[in-house]
């Protein structure tokens, strides 16, 4: 484990400003290290001074959950996870080091529901987009579901995560979500109006331990999903990104 302790705003900033936050390309060797690291800035830019927590404050790198933030007025555990279709990922690294320049990907053929497919079979696929495009593309708010689904799952998995004798449970248990879907333009509204009904089920219907809060950490802003305020969600620009 890895400790910080910050007393003041000087000695945070200080801080976030020393971390490399830049996230390589898949080709390039990106880590989860490296998305985890400018999610937690990007969690500790914008939330320090929301009510979250206070100075002073420790902030600790561990494992199960990845982070806890201990403050004056409270405990916060924090795991982190990162949204994207395993074939998604796949496809993107092949593109990123089997193509040269504007190169074409079609995201809906390698969602959540797509089949496990061979680096052979997905370069395939990349290689007739590039003569020009094969699938029928997105319509409607097809996007906003694929993106509720990614974001459902990663909830559903790390929930189990909670759930295990191993990992420690904080009188605040949050989960911060890196959101790396295929999202050009995402209808906000239409992704609050549909979100709420997985979560009133998750938090109003689980037998599990769950998660206090959600932090989907999206592009140019964060979507915050708090137990205590359904069906309110919170959408903040980011300061990061």
């Amino acid at each position: 484990m890895i400790e910080y302790s910050f007393s003041n705003q000087q000695e945070l900033d200080t801080f976030l400003d020393s971390i490399d936050i830049s996230v390589p390309l898949r080709s390039k060797g990106r880590k989860t290290e490296h998305t985890e690291k400018y999610t937690i800035v990007s969690f500790l830019k914008e939330f320090h001074n929301k009510e979250e927590f206070s100075f002073p404050f420790t902030l600790t790198h561990r494992d199960k959950p990845d982070f806890s933030i201990t403050s004056q007025i409270k405990k916060i555990g924090i795991e982190f996870t990162e949204s994207i279709p395993e074939q998604l990922a796949k496809a993107t690294y092949l593109l990123e080091k089997h193509f040269e320049g504007y190169a074409k990907l079609e995201p809906e053929f390698f969602g959540l529901d797509a089949p496990k497919r061979t680096d052979n079979e997905i370069l395939e696929i990349l290689n007739k987009s590039q003569e020009r495009l094969i699938g029928q593309g997105f319509v409607g708010k097809s996007i906003e579901k694929k993106w509720i689904l990614g974001i459902q799952s990663c909830i559903n998995k790390k929930t189990k995560k909670l759930n295990n004798p191993e990992f420690e449970i904080f009188g605040n248990n949050y989960l911060l979500i890196y959101d790396n879907q295929t999202k050009p333009m995402l209808d906000k509204n239409y992704i609050v109006e549909n979100l709420f009904p997985f979560f009133k089920e998750y938090w109003d219907e689980n037998i599990q331990k769950t998660f206090d809060k959600v932090f989907i950490d999206s592009g140019k802003v964060f979507f915050v999903i708090n137990k205590e305020h359904i069906p309110n969600f919170n959408i903040f620009a980011k300061k990061v990104g």
